[in-house]
């Protein structure tokens, strides 16, 4: 096998999930879109804070069409549930 080089093969980055706290190694040189353990898209960023997330959820119950009283209910169970 004469004029092959060989060449050493460098694995890719340690990454940490600053959601769940997973941490692995990537297959590939792409940074991962989402987390293998949480599957959260935002690993690199970190969980949202909880008035966004109270904010998102809000959201989603006007588009289901809950009732103003069917979401607070569910808000108070988020909120006990820290």
């Amino acid at each position: 096998m004469q004029g092959i080089d060989i060449i050493k093969l460098q694995k890719p980055a340690k990454c940490i999930c600053k959601c769940c706290g997973w941490d692995w190694t990537p297959r590939y040189f792409e940074t991962p879109k989402r987390c293998p353990n949480c599957n959260s898209p935002r690993w690199n960023i970190g969980p949202a804070s909880e008035e966004e997330r109270v904010k998102k959820f809000k959201e989603a119950m006007a588009k289901k069409k809950k009732t103003p009283k069917q979401v607070s209910e569910q808000v108070v169970s988020l909120e006990e549930g820290k």
